[in-house]
Order: C-alpha cells, then sequence, then structure tokens
C-alpha cells in the first residue's frame, strides 16, 4: 500500500483568501469532496450574498473568463440558477467560453426565448459554441429547420458533425429527406443519408442512398469522403437488408474501384465486395495482394473476402494461403495472439482446397504448417506412398522450431500417420520412438 503526499507550497493566492468573494472564485480543486463540502458551508453563511455576488462576477466582463465560469458552476450546483434575462444575456456574452457555457446551461431550464437563444448559437463563428447549440437543441426537445445547422453538418470536425446529425435526427424525416438526399455538399449527404437509415431504415430508402452514392462516385471525391461514402453503403445495405442480386449496376461499380492506392478505401471496398459476393474479385486477389498496402489491410481484406473463397481457382485460393503462411513467421504473429487469428484466416481459406492444392500443400508442408494442418483432415484414412513421404518429410523438416504451430503440426504428421497403419508409415514412426524419445508419448497415442 502507497500513499502518494504532496510536498509543495500553497500558493497565496490560495492559502490567504481575505474575504468570502474571493473564497468563492479561488477555491482549489473545485470537484474535489472537501472543496464542495467548504463551499456549501460558505453558502449557507453568505445566505442572499452569495447569489448576488456570484452574479456580480459574471456580470463583468473585465473578470478572467476562469473565474466567470467557475461563478456559473456555483450557480449551477448550489443556486440560485441563473434566470433567463441573464442567460440570454450570456449566451451573447463576447468571449466564446462564456457563450457556450451558457448555451449548455439553457438545457437544465429550456424555454421558447432561451431555445431562440440556442438557434442564434447554430450561426456561431466558433465551432463549439455551434456544437453546444446543436446539443442543447436536441436535449430539449426544440424543433429548427435543418438549414439553419447546414454548416454544421458540413463542418472538418467530427464532433461538430455528429452533435449536427444526431439534431438532425430528432427532426421529423419528411421535413429534410428529400432536400438532403438531393444536397451538393457531400458531407451534409453523408450526414443526412446516416440519420436517414437510424432513424427510418427501409428498402426503399437504402435504394435511395445506393442511388445517389453510384452517382456521387461518377465524378472525383477525395479519399476522406470516398471513405466515408462507403461506410453509408455498408450501412444503407445493412439497415436496409438489400439483397445483393437485386443491385447487379452498383456490384460494377463497387468492382471497378478496388483495388485502390489507399489501404482504408480497400478495407471499405472489400466489406461490400463481400457483402456481395461478386466473385469476379477473385481475378484482383494476386495483384492486390503483391500491392503497397500494408499487412494489416491485406490482412482485413482477405478476411472480408473469405465468404467468396470456395468461389476461387485453385491458383488464387493458394495465392492467398501462401501470403498468409508468410505472415505467420513474422514477429508479431509469433509473439502475440496475432497467430491465433492468422490460423483462423488459415483454416477457412484452405478449407475448400482441391486434390490437386492438398499435394502441394503437403509437399510444402514445412512452410506451410498451417495449411497442412487443416488439409490433413480431407486426407484419406489409407495414404499413399507419395502422400506418406510428403508427410514425414515435413515432420523432419519442422524438427527444431518451438512455435506452436510446427509443434501442432508434428503432432498431426505422428497422427495421420498413425490412423493410415500401412507398413511405411509404421517404419517411420519407429525411427521416432528410437531417435526423438521426448515424443514418445505422442508416438504411442498415434
Amino acid at each position: 500500500v502507497y500513499r502518494v503526499v504532496w510536498n509543495g507550497h500553497v500558493p497565496d493566492e490560495y492559502r490567504l483568501l481575505s474575504n468570502r468573494v474571493s473564497k468563492l472564485v479561488n477555491q482549489p480543486q473545485p470537484q474535489a469532496a472537501w472543496t464542495r463540502q467548504e463551499l456549501a458551508k460558505l453558502r449557507t453563511t453568505m445566505g442572499d450574498e452569495w447569489g448576488t455576488a456570484l452574479r456580480g462576477i459574471l456580470a463583468e466582463q473585465r473578470n478572467e473568463a476562469r473565474f466567470r465560469l467557475r461563478a456559473m458552476e456555483m450557480l449551477g450546483l448550489y443556486g440560485p440558477v441563473p434566470n433567463e434575462d441573464l442567460l440570454q444575456q450570456l449566451a451573447t456574452d463576447p468571449d466564446p467560453v462564456i457563450r457556450e457555457r451558457a448555451i449548455r446551461m439553457i438545457s437544465w431550464r429550456p424555454s421558447s426565448r432561451l431555445a431562440a437563444a440556442a438557434v442564434r448559437g447554430l450561426s456561431d463563428e466558433q465551432a463549439r459554441i455551434r456544437r453546444a447549440a446543436c446539443e442543447t437543441l436536441t436535449h430539449i426537445g426544440h424543433a429548427v429547420s435543418w438549414k439553419s445547422f447546414a454548416q454544421s453538418l458540413e463542418s472538418s470536425s467530427r464532433t461538430e458533425a455528429l452533435a449536427a446529425r444526431r439534431l438532425l435526427e430528432s427532426i421529423p424525416v419528411d421535413q429534410w429527406r428529400d432536400e438532403i438526399m438531393e444536397a451538393e455538399n457531400i458531407r451534409v449527404f453523408l450526414h443526412g443519408a446516416t440519420a436517414l437509415m437510424i432513424v427510418e431504415p427501409s428498402l426503399p430508402n437504402a435504394y435511395r442512398v445506393l442511388a445517389r452514392v453510384s452517382s456521387i462516385m461518377e465524378g472525383f471525391v477525395n479519399d476522406r469522403d470516398f471513405a466515408d461514402l462507403l461506410r453509408v453503403t455498408e450501412l444503407a445495405m445493412i439497415r436496409g437488408a438489400v439483397d445483393p442480386g437485386k443491385i447487379p449496376v452498383f456490384h460494377d461499380r463497387i468492382l471497378a474501384e478496388f483495388p485502390t492506392g489507399n489501404g482504408i478505401l480497400n478495407r471499405e471496398l472489400s466489406r461490400i465486395i463481400g457483402y456481395l459476393k461478386d466473385e469476379r474479385v477473385a481475378d484482383q486477389i494476386e495483384t492486390y495482394l503483391s500491392s503497397s498496402d500494408s499487412d494489416q489491410d491485406k490482412l482485413q481484406v482477405v478476411l472480408n473476402f473469405r465468404t467468396i473463397a470456395q468461389t476461387f481457382t485453385d491458383q488464387q485460393r493458394m495465392s492467398v494461403i501462401k501470403y498468409l503462411e508468410r505472415m505467420k513467421t513474422n514477429t508479431t504473429a509469433k509473439e502475440s495472439n496475432y497467430g491465433l487469428y492468422l490460423d483462423n484466416l488459415l483454416q477457412s481459406w484452405s478449407a475448400e482446397v482441391s486434390e490437386s492444392q492438398i499435394s502441394e500443400i503437403l509437399q510444402n508442408g514445412a512452410q506451410w504448417p498451417s495449411a497442412a494442418l487443416t488439409a490433413f483432415y480431407q486426407l484419406p484414412e489409407a495414404l499413399t506412398e507419395e502422400q506418406v513421404d510428403w508427410i514425414s518429410e515435413m515432420d523432419r523438416k519442422l524438427k527444431g522450431r518451438i512455435d506452436a504451430t510446427a509443434q501442432q503440426a508434428r503432432i498431426g504428421c505422428l497422427a495421420i500417420l498413425g490412423r493410415s497403419g500401412d507398413d511405411k508409415s509404421m517404419y517411420y514412426l519407429r525411427e521416432v520412438w528410437r531417435h526423438e524419445p521426448e515424443r514418445r508419448n505422442d508416438v504411442v497415442l498415434a
């Protein structure tokens, strides 16, 4: 048990609080329980002077913003809550910090007069105040036209745009759907389409969103907007339960974009292609795996294409398996649960291998042990001589490797040879018994 003790010096402005007004705004650690207790006592002893002093500090614009904010805090916590006239005045204060706090306090005691002050905040020059206005109006449920906060929907600030979208969701859909679906500004459309699929996730709305997305993709779109465009597409297809077979033209539009030179975009495109189950993407996989995308991006793409792995040709599927096996040998995969993630991917991609692929995997078993483990499940009980040779050679080459995959593969080799039970397999098992005493238990089980 440790106790942390501060050995510093308390500044005089906190230690020598000369009067009760200075105690109001200079108390250190105002959120601490002991400080709140002190302030509660002060509130009792000051009586009416408490409110008068705090309102005086607040009204004087020459006071530092931190003191005025503290005064607002005290009024909010201990009362009396600022009246409508004071809040209206503060909502137009020259200091943006004060304006923001005043607009947020409107949600404590909403009225038509104060709601009008919050509406004016929607056109403030400061993004933080526009955001506060959106959040306050959403909280009090005050109806406004979406055009009054279109500036926030277009904002590059994610927090401001999110607050604006939440406000949009609180407005009846019929008042904004048609206009926003045709909005020229792509950010307005993106947030509007997201809001639409949240509050009214129907198939007709999904089709309308996809039609507009397709139209926008005909022109130039920067990477940031394009990524969000693809995410809105995913949302529309999932929330609208779109049948991939009913939108063949949209398949062509998405497939024409893959692969791009941006890893994030390739991730999003692959999610959509995986949902559409468009088999034609198989022709692009070898080119993509040799691209400059990061391994993290490529792994995500391979995962998203898992739904159509069975439609890939032997060569295409093997290119994915080889890539995943190479990834298994890197340091990250060896030292973390990353390797388990790769094992899961390899199992899914190796599940549909053909007989010719099984032979290739077994011949390269020491290089591709994860794929070999999956291939073992598809081998007949009685092995051919060639298969026995390949598996025996794989077991020899894996000797000395201590990673979990290699160890599992070696156990698998013994198990498959033991199940086969032919003379050649038994001969190899006896050799292992003689020369590797530490594996005798596995040999017995085999």
